[in-house]
């Protein structure tokens, strides 16, 4: 009788504690634990990628000051003819846009602020020709091919300059043709066929002035004869 009473004392007292304590959590298990570890390094990942992601465009975005370019201090420009001037300005150029991050459409806009004397009267000349629109979005590119393609002029306008050297017999044989070593040879032909006609000539004014001097030698002999 005293056995039983105690158990079942000890059964109020736990159940007591049990109901002090409140519900327990259920044990995860290895299953739940496994996809819940996957979705943590997941979302790092993604975390990750946008920070990486969110920088990028920061960087690409944002502008690059003037005064940062000045900074770099990037090379002038005269407009020099010779070649090794030229790509040597162009190389800087370009190495002073990448120490200095510029977006690509700021680079026109600052390197003609680097143009002094003959080249800034080209470009002014340039700019007047395509329009202030056409202008300011010009890219680096195309600025370079038409810097370059002033100095190195197409073969059209080649020979409209070698045309214009020639006499006028010569150049209305001439115009039409859009290739200048074609206008070269076409002159050298030209100036041969010319060259001929001046030799017939002279061999045809030796025989009429031979024929009128034999003549006149004749007609003397006759004289003195009498």
């Amino acid at each position: 009788m005293n056995r039983k009473k105690m158990v079942n004392t000890r059964s109020s007292r736990e159940n007591q504690d049990a109901s002090e304590r409140g519900p327990q959590p259920q044990k995860e298990t290895t299953g739940n634990q496994e996809g819940n570890s996957r979705l943590s390094i997941t979302a790092e990942i993604h975390k990750i990628i946008d920070e990486k992601m969110g920088s990028i465009l920061n960087g690409v975005i944002k502008p690059c000051p003037y005064k940062t370019f000045l900074s770099c201090q990037p090379p002038e420009f005269s407009g020099s003819t010779d070649p090794t001037a030229i790509l040597n300005w162009i190389t800087e150029m370009e190495m002073t846009f990448d120490l200095c991050e510029c977006r690509e459409e700021q680079k026109v806009k600052f390197a003609v602020r680097m143009l002094k004397g003959n080249a800034f009267s080209w470009w002014n000349v340039t700019r007047m020709l395509l329009g202030d629109e056409a202008a300011s979005h010009l890219t680096w590119g195309d600025f370079v091919e038409k810097y370059v393609g002033h100095l190195a002029p197409s073969d059209e306008d080649c020979v409209a300059r070698f045309v214009a050297g020639l006499s006028f017999e010569y150049s209305i044989n001439v115009e039409n043709v859009k290739n200048l070593n074609e206008a070269i040879c076409v002159a050298k032909r030209l100036e041969e066929i010319e060259n001929e006609k001046e030799e017939r000539e002279d061999v045809g004014e030796k025989r009429k002035w031979g024929g009128e001097l034999g003549s006149l030698k004749k007609s003397k002999g006759e004289v003195k004869s009498c």
